[in-house]
């Protein structure tokens, strides 16, 4: 059946614009035949060839009439059977009856179709020439080479012209590009897998700057493959903007394209590879690399004790003991990805079987120039906790740290002495001290208080003391428990504990203790050095003695006044020399013992002198006499006695009394006044008027008389 419009070709004012607004439905089966005697030859090329399943796509037509064609002045493009939504776009110039539809029994079944026609022969598509129509279709769900159809006529006259029927075909790519990838090198899935999971930031792999991503794109489809569009890699840093790697366009027929490339910087990069295929399939594949370079960095520590406390290239030598932990504790390098340290390896030498050099532990400059060599047969050990050292001499501790990704860290050392050995403390007494019984086993002097210096010392033995010494003591007294608070703070101490029975520790090697009390002590004190290595307590006993002798004089035979004499007082005291007394002048009488103040304190082996001033001069009297002794003076005149006493520790007294001596007897004189015969000489007569006067003037001359 042929449908036509009045039975003739339409005119533009009668039937196209009428029909124009027509929606006719056609159910029959359209047969076009030719009715004219023109002829043309047209050809359709309908893109895009493939499409992505489920899309709705834009479509063109290109209609292109042969050279020495008639001009073509209608074209029907009808649509493949299995699309949806068809649309067709107006066209500049010519008339469009959209959506008509009928049964077609090319395509086998019931369609849309689209009428495109022009009234003006300047649109005509003539021979040689082409012209694009345009239409939209939401693509099936899968399937290939689903086919339309096109229709075009020329024009000869009205209601005449050549039909020419045209076939093309779409297929549906329903398949993304597919991707590869492949990790070549260092890589590690702990906290994912290598390559990582798309699209799944929680899935990471860990990469080095060395490590090569593979990335291998192949088109994909079920019913043969269409062609790649462009493929676009780039990667974000740390969450900063994309970074363009490379994009890549494809040319007809290009299936498929590797790419190789490696991250050059230390973070969390998110790679992103993003291809399109011609039917536009979609691959977008994102995943998260992080790469770690950087090697871990070690720490090594030593516990207490060690000295100094800092250790630094300034801060050499080093010493630490047997007992002091080293420890090692590393931590991953890269401030934003750090993938975790595996282990570290450390090794010695100092011990009995590998003897270093002192040289090595005497600075830092001597040290790094230890041959260190990692190929060395001495086996590296796994650091798996805190050690010691076992042997007091110069080691050199060697390690490194490597990361989960067998990053390593460069090779270091340090150098350290080891050393146990406490220092020797010396005790020295000053003057005056005297060994006195040992008590308790322990040795026992006697000291004078304010006087006596005890000096505590301590050396470090060699080869390669530590030094920076300590002495601590402490000091307990017979009368109060405690004394070493006290002298702690005279010595500028620091008091170990708040206990009065607690150690001072004074921060040298020397101390002098100078004891303030008479009475029993007992010092005990012991030497530490920087390492908290120390000595076994000494205890030494002191008996301190700072009292004087007592001096006692007694006066045997005449004497007159206050005698002795107090002294410090006015006190006059006369006495008989020898020499004119014929063995009854006075006898000065001395005895001095020690102070036994404190008991058991009184050191005693009292000795004495004597010695007096006759109007001035000095003379010589006895000296280093034991108690008690006799003073015997044969002038009469003023003595200034001076006895001195002292006990074994050189305690003294003094004692300074003036004595007056008068042995001779007075002089008397006789004279008369009155009445006497003769006035001169002898016999004489007188009466009893006459005045006997007497006067006496002793002797010798005044203060003695």
């Amino acid at each position: 059946t042929i449908i036509t419009m009045e039975g003739k070709k339409f005119s533009i004012d009668e039937g196209l614009k009428k029909i124009s607004v027509l929606s006719v439905i056609l159910v029959a089966v359209l047969f076009f035949t030719a009715t004219g005697f023109a002829e043309h030859n047209s050809s359709a090329d309908l893109q895009p060839e493939w499409s992505a399943a489920g899309m709705n796509m834009d479509y063109t037509v290109d209609i292109s009439n042969a050279p020495g064609s008639d001009p073509i002045d209608e074209v029907r493009i009808f649509r493949a059977l299995d699309y949806t939504d068809f649309v067709c776009e107006p066209k500049t110039g010519w008339e469009l009856i959209p959506d008509l539809t009928w049964y077609d029994q090319d395509l086998g079944g019931l369609t849309k179709m689209c009428w495109y026609y022009t009234l003006d022969s300047n649109n005509n598509i003539q021979g040689g020439e082409h012209k694009i129509f345009e239409f939209s279709a939401t693509v099936p769900l899968g399937g290939c080479n689903h086919t339309w159809k096109a229709e075009t006529r020329d024009e000869e006259s009205s209601g005449s012209g050549d039909w020419q029927i045209i076939f093309d075909t779409t297929s549906v790519d329903d398949e993304a590009p597919s991707i590869i990838k492949k990790i070549i090198g260092t890589q590690d899935e702990r906290a994912g897998s290598c390559p990582p999971e798309s699209n799944n930031p929680n899935s990471v792999c860990w990469i080095t700057d060395e490590t090569q991503i593979e990335i291998f794109i192949q088109e994909k489809g079920g019913c043969g493959t269409s062609t790649l569009d462009f493929c676009e890699i780039t990667y974000t840093l740390d969450g900063g903007a994309p970074i363009l790697v490379i994009h890549k366009d494809f040319k007809e027929g290009e299936l498929s394209w590797e790419y190789s490339m490696r991250f050059k910087e230390d973070s969390k990069h998110v790679l992103n590879v993003t291809c399109k295929d011609v039917a536009g399939n979609m691959l977008e594949d994102i995943e998260v690399f992080k790469v770690d370079s950087t090697p871990p960095e070690t720490d090594k520590t030593y516990g207490d004790p060690h000295y100094p406390l800092l250790i630094t290239e300034t801060n050499y030598p080093h010493w630490i003991t047997t007992h002091t932990p080293v420890t090692m504790i590393a931590e991953d390098g890269g401030n934003i990805c750090a993938i975790g340290v595996n282990k570290t390896y450390y090794r010695n030498y100092g011990d009995m079987c590998t003897r270093v050099d002192d040289k090595y532990c005497a600075d830092y400059e001597t040290c790094m120039t230890w041959p260190q060599n990692d190929e060395d047969e001495l086996d590296w050990l796994v650091y798996d906790g805190t050690f010691t050292k076992n042997d007091e001499s110069c080691h050199v501790i060697e390690f490194f740290s490597v990361d989960n990704l067998g990053n390593k860290e460069d090779t270091k050392w340090q150098c350290v002495y080891v050393e146990d050995t406490p220092p020797n403390g010396e005790l020295i007494i000053g003057d005056p001290s005297i060994e006195c019984d040992p008590i308790n086993e322990s040795d026992c002097h006697w000291v004078r208080d304010h006087v006596t210096e005890i000096d505590l010392s301590c050396i470090d033995s060699k080869p390669h003391p530590v030094n920076n010494e300590e002495v601590c003591f402490r000091i307990s007294f017979d009368i109060s428990p405690w004394l070493t608070k006290y002298y702690c703070d005279i010595s500028k101490g620091i008091m170990q504990g708040p206990a009065e029975s607690d150690w001072c520790c004074v921060k040298n090697d020397k101390l002098t203790i100078i004891f303030e009390e008479d009475s029993l002590h007992d010092l005990e004190y012991y030497c530490v050095d920087a390492l908290k290595n120390r000595n076994i307590v000494d205890l030494e006993y002191f008996r301190v003695d700072s009292n004087p002798p007592i001096i006692e004089k007694t006066l045997i035979g005449p004497q007159v006044g206050q005698c002795p004499p107090r002294p410090g007082t006015d006190d006059k005291c006369w006495i008989k020399d020898w020499t004119e007394a014929g063995g009854e002048g006075t006898t000065i009488h001395i005895e001095a013992h020690d102070n036994d103040t404190y008991k058991d304190c009184t050191v005693g082996k009292v000795t004495c002198d004597w010695w007096y001033y006759l109007d001035g001069v000095e003379k010589k009297g006895e000296y280093g006499l034991e108690s008690p002794f006799d003073i015997r003076f044969f002038e009469d005149t003023e003595h200034e006695l001076h006895v001195e006493c002292r006990d074994a520790l050189g305690n003294s007294v003094k004692d300074v009394e003036t004595f007056y001596l008068d042995s001779q007897p007075p002089v008397t004189r006789k004279w008369y006044t009155g009445p006497q015969y003769p006035e001169q000489g002898y016999p004489k007569w007188i009466n009893t008027e006459t005045w006997v006067w007497l006067d006496a003037i002793d002797k010798p001359e005044a203060p003695c008389a």
